[in-house]
């Protein structure tokens, strides 16, 4: 993660470019107390080596969903694909979230409402850009 902050996130943000990325700040967190490291030292460390983020959305999916969805790929599943990992990584995200400026949006709703409640809440950033500050 720290050479994808120096080869592409960072020149960008040098340039005033907005960078969007799947999985970066919480996640780094999320999957590593997984294996044992304390969450609230996770974050500070990821706040002495990463760039947070202005905006975290999270698309809050029920972990038996997720599963359900994983194997029917009928693919072998990696560790992170288990059931039970797949709810401690669920329950270390929601633990994580509330210290960082996060829109958690519930994805138990169909597909139209989802992107409604999105689009809604993008449309809203960008005409007040400095909104992403106080979230």
């Amino acid at each position: 993660r720290i050479e994808s902050l120096m080869t592409n996130v960072i020149p960008h943000l040098k340039e005033n470019k907005m960078v969007i990325l799947d999985r970066y700040y919480p996640s780094t967190v999320a999957y590593s107390a997984l294996h044992g490291f304390d969450i609230q030292e996770l974050l500070l460390l990821n706040k002495r080596i990463a760039i947070e983020p202005d905006l975290i959305i999270f698309l809050d999916i029920n972990p038996e969903i997720a599963y359900k969805r994983i194997t029917a790929r009928n693919k072998k599943l990696s560790f992170y694909e288990q059931i039970d990992t797949l709810h401690k990584i669920n329950k270390n995200y929601k633990t994580i979230l509330p210290f960082l400026p996060a829109f958690a949006i519930p994805t138990n709703q169909p597909i139209p409402n989802i992107v409604n409640i999105l689009t809604t809440f993008l449309e809203a950033i960008f005409e007040n850009k400095n909104s992403l500050k106080i979230l």
